[in-house]
């Protein structure tokens, strides 16, 4: 098939999946608001068999559908992320086999003698940049964002900033400038095939991943206070809500306050699980080491194997743990006692002095 074809194909199937899961899932939502606005509806009015079997088999119906419409809205989701995929993937191969997304609309073409970042759609006066292969470092990079080890696997490459600059000068010290890639099985062709070397962890290559579980030695938590504080009062709100939705109700109109009595429980609901979940941990595991978040793009694990070496650090009076990997440094917060933790299980990681900033 025609690649011009083919990525058109999959950008209507990424545009028509994105638009309906918004749709079911838009739709979800409103099923099970109108579901809870009828279950209280029932609940606080005067009894009357008739129409509270009719509005209880209603909210049942609407239930039900909201399960199944949001099971929806996650397939095509997820249908809309395998397409744009594909079609980043015949975006590449339209400029060339050996070329690869590095950035929005930046393209990294790999050739005999060196490596070329150009613009995807190039336009007047954008220019290439040509990269000798001597002077470039690639690391195989898997990202995990669970202590396990299925992840997402990149290729990261390391360039010195003085080719990315507009000047084309570094200042000393400046660091060299990373860039990344997805991994793909056309990528590690084309790196052999030109004979470069992937430093790190490589990818299983047609191999199914390990499925063992990793061992927690131990977890240091470290409450969000100011989140925490934040998520108290919003709950604080939506529990008044419910009591004078409620009040409301019995006393003026059943329908106002029964719409008020939902809205006051999901966001009562919501934020104190919002409290309870406002927090961070480093977690010690035999396999590594594992910074956890809310946010799970902030969530990620280290494999022993990719860190080079273990330091505390000082800023502000405040205390860190510092990894130090082939492709560049993470720094967590020191909960109390997670350095020492690591340097009695793991002393040959651990850098002795303490580093101050």
């Amino acid at each position: 098939m025609d690649l011009f074809k083919e990525r058109e194909k999959y950008c209507r199937r990424r545009r028509v999946c994105g638009i309906f899961g918004w749709i079911f899932g838009i739709t979800a939502f409103c099923a099970m608001i109108a579901s809870a606005v009828l279950l209280v509806i029932v609940g606080v009015s005067a009894r009357n068999t008739g129409r509270d079997f009719i509005f209880a088999s209603v909210a049942a119906g609407l239930i039900v559908g909201a399960i199944v419409f949001g099971l929806f809205a996650y397939w095509l989701f997820q249908c809309a992320s395998r397409a744009e995929k594909k079609e980043k993937d015949c975006a590449e191969r339209i400029d060339s086999e050996d070329s690869f997304f590095v950035g929005d609309g930046t393209l990294a073409t790999f050739t005999k003698e060196e490596l070329r970042l150009h613009a995807a759609a190039p336009q007047k006066g954008s220019k290439t940049i040509r990269v000798p292969y001597a002077e470039i470092r690639l690391f195989s990079v898997c990202t995990r964002r669970a202590p396990k080890e299925k992840g997402e696997w990149s290729a990261v490459l390391e360039i010195p900033v003085k080719y990315l600059a507009k000047s084309g000068k570094a200042e000393k010290g400046e660091p060299p400038a990373l860039i990344q890639t997805d991994g793909k099985e056309r990528l590690y062709a084309c790196l052999e095939k030109y004979g470069l070397t992937l430093v790190g962890e490589r990818p299983p290559r047609g191999e199914a991943e390990k499925a063992e579980k990793f061992t927690l030695l131990k977890k240091f938590v470290i409450p969000d206070r100011k989140k925490r504080k934040t998520s108290a009062v919003v709950a604080a709100v939506g529990l008044a809500a419910v009591i004078a939705g409620g009040a409301i109700a019995f006393t003026l109109s059943s329908s106002v306050g029964s719409v008020l009595a939902v809205f006051g429980i999901f966001f009562a609901a919501k934020f104190t699980y919002n409290f309870f979940r406002a927090k961070s941990s480093l977690s010690v595991y035999r396999e590594g080491l594992y910074w956890s978040e809310e946010n799970r793009a902030e969530r990620v694990f280290l494999k022993w194997e990719e860190i080079i070496k273990i330091s505390a650090e000082e800023k502000d009076g405040l205390r860190f743990v510092r990894a130090e990997c082939p492709y560049g440094a993470f720094r967590f917060p020191d909960a109390g006692g997670v350095y020492e933790e690591i340097e009695r299980v793991f002393p040959e990681k651990c850098v002795k002095e303490v580093a101050e900033e």
